[in-house]
């Protein structure tokens, strides 16, 4: 999820050759919300908590991740029809000076 929200690699503490020596990089993860804003917060969190470093502290099943999918998706659509309105309101109305009502 990460990368298909961000388009960046997870960064992990997997070795990587350098001058023909291993170095290991530290884990920075951004927020995908901070990458991308886009993102709404609870779908950002959802995502940080699934790549955790330690399997443990990552949700356990999809029992626990499908609830917390449903709650962004709900504020995605409330920010989507928000959204939506104000670029409606923002738009004037167009006035047919034509005086053909026949079309």
């Amino acid at each position: 999820m990460y990368w298909c929200v961000t388009d960046h690699h997870i960064p992990t503490l997997i070795p990587k050759k350098k001058d023909n020596q291993a170095t290991a990089t530290p884990r920075e993860l951004k927020p995908p919300h901070e990458i991308n804003p886009n993102i709404p917060m609870p779908l950002s969190r959802l995502i940080l908590d699934c790549v955790q470093k330690y399997p443990s502290h990552r949700p356990t099943d999809f029992s626990t991740v499908i609830p917390r999918l449903e709650l962004a998706m709900s504020v995605t659509s409330a920010e989507v029809k928000t959204r939506t309105k104000e670029i409606a309101n923002a738009i004037p109305e167009s006035k047919d000076t034509s005086g053909d009502e026949s079309l």
